[in-house]
């Protein structure tokens, strides 16, 4: 299967390609033997039609519901296969049903619940099958799906929060383009027919919003196609590799959205690390595995940067440090937990530290957006609105004209 990929070479600089490999794991393998640190690994080689038959992946809530379930079946003394076959027996979906159906026979036959659930990466991501694995090494994988349960759950609902922060000025800046086309296009020329029926001087102002609207009234086929072609061309830009690593630079930059990043990429990373760690996963493998839940493309990098540090036999904290974005004391911390012993602790405080800092931004993010958008849909609204009551300021003022 032919593969395209970003990543950064032994100089530092981004480049991107194409391979052939077996699997994703396989090109990545490739690469990083090859002294890259791969970003970005796409598959090539599916049609649309091939993508579209694989269906939809298993929603985050429900993914959350089976694994609380099967802890909770697990601990209550109920065989593995017996609270697969409990929890098969609820889901409605049948292409999961059946995802589930086998995985519970794969598992009657001594197969280990991860490698099972690895068989279905739509519906068991990779995260999630490596710490079940963990779990089966340290003999509780009760305890282990309570805290995967609670890891995808704390997910959730960070992702909820960032999503309420969005839809607010979304539907609040839809609704008045709604009203202010609506007002543009068939309220103002209305009212316009009526003043030029009585032949009032039109102003300045209430000239250029009927012009305005003229030019949409006749012209909205080819209005319609620019949007949509605007929509269409920054959604392929978007889905270029080094379009995104451009633009998750410049996340990390910008003075309002930077912190709001990396508090949500530190705190993410912090979370996956100390459960790897706590359950006895090597920080190489930590540091490997963490890298790939990194949704910005720079916070990636340097996690893959101090994985190949680390492997050479370089602390942690060293190896981090040479990304410019990282908090000085989120390092510091880690390199107190590392001559401590107490990394996996410092990691799990950071967690928690970064997800209320996470909390505050988007708080105070939305309290920011609130006036500024009310101000600009004023100015907006306010002034179509004035280039309707100019005119009748005038006929009272001045008379009708004869």
């Amino acid at each position: 299967m032919s593969y395209t990929y970003l990543a950064y070479n032994s100089a530092k600089a981004l480049v991107n390609g194409r391979l052939k490999a077996k699997s994703e794991d396989e090109a990545e393998s490739i690469l990083v033997n090859a002294g890259y640190r791969p970003l970005v690994i796409r598959s090539q080689g599916e049609s649309l039609g091939a993508r579209l038959s694989r269906g939809k992946r298993l929603k985050a809530r429900e993914l959350i519901t089976i694994t609380e379930q099967l802890a909770v079946l697990v601990r209550a003394g109920i065989p593995l296969v017996s609270a697969m076959e409990s929890v098969r027996d609820q889901k409605r979906n049948p292409e999961f049903a059946a995802a589930l159906e086998q995985i519970t026979e794969d598992v009657r036959a001594g197969s280990p619940l991860s490698k099972a659930m690895g068989k279905y990466p739509k519906y068991f991501p990779n995260l999630y099958v490596q710490m079940v694995l963990l779990g089966e090494r340290s003999g509780d994988i009760e305890g282990m799906l309570d805290q995967i349960a609670t890891y995808y759950g704390k997910e959730l609902a960070l992702r909820q929060r960032v999503q309420r922060v969005m839809f607010y000025p979304a539907l609040v800046m839809g609704m008045a383009a709604v009203v202010g086309i609506f007002m543009v296009t068939y309220v103002l020329p209305k009212i316009i027919t009526i003043f030029d029926k009585l032949n009032v001087p039109l102003p300045l102002m209430t000239r250029i919003v009927l012009g305005a609207s003229k030019f949409i009234t006749n012209n909205q086929a080819m209005l319609a196609a620019l949007v949509l072609a605007l929509v269409l061309g920054i959604w392929v830009m978007f889905r270029q590799p080094k379009t995104r690593a451009r633009l998750h630079r410049l996340a990390l930059r910008l003075p309002l959205v930077s912190g709001l990043v990396i508090y949500r990429e530190l705190g993410r990373f912090s979370r996956t690390a100390s459960i790897m760690l706590k359950n006895g996963l090597p920080l190489t493998e930590v540091l490997q595995m963490s890298s790939k839940t990194a949704n910005n493309l720079e916070v990636r990098g340097a996690l893959l940067h101090a994985h190949a540090e680390v492997t050479a036999g370089r602390p942690l904290s060293t190896s981090l440090a040479a990304a410019p974005f990282m908090p000085p004391m989120f390092l510091r911390m880690v390199r107190v937990g590392e001559m401590s012993g107490n990394l996996e602790s410092n990691l799990n405080s950071m967690a928690a530290f970064y997800e209320r800092e996470l909390d505050t931004g988007l708080e105070s993010a939305l309290a920011l957006l609130e006036p500024a958008l009310t101000i600009g849909i004023g100015f907006i609204i306010g002034g179509v609105a004035l280039s309707v009551i100019s005119p009748i300021y005038s006929i009272v003022g001045h008379g009708v004209p004869q």
